[in-house]
């Protein structure tokens, strides 16, 4: 299977330590035989998210978006 993760920091991997290096990294080791892409990038648009869908062709696709703003609003 060839799944696309989509995201902001989180899903990039900001926030993790270097020794489970990220979600999508997480997710590889669980699914070893299948391929997983990280394309999460830190401050990330909607707009820019949707053109990074421009040729792909995943058989399967999870998002993580808008988090760390859902956090700030809640404090």
């Amino acid at each position: 299977m060839n799944t696309c993760i989509f995201g902001d920091s989180i899903i990039e991997g900001y926030y993790d330590d270097e020794e489970k290096n990220g979600w999508v990294n997480r997710l590889k080791s669980i699914f070893s035989d299948d391929e997983i892409y990280n394309l999460g990038i830190s401050g990330d648009s909607t707009e820019n998210l949707l053109n990074r869908f421009d040729g792909l062709h995943p058989n399967a696709v999870g998002h993580e978006w808008m988090a760390n703003k859902i956090a700030r609003e809640l404090k």
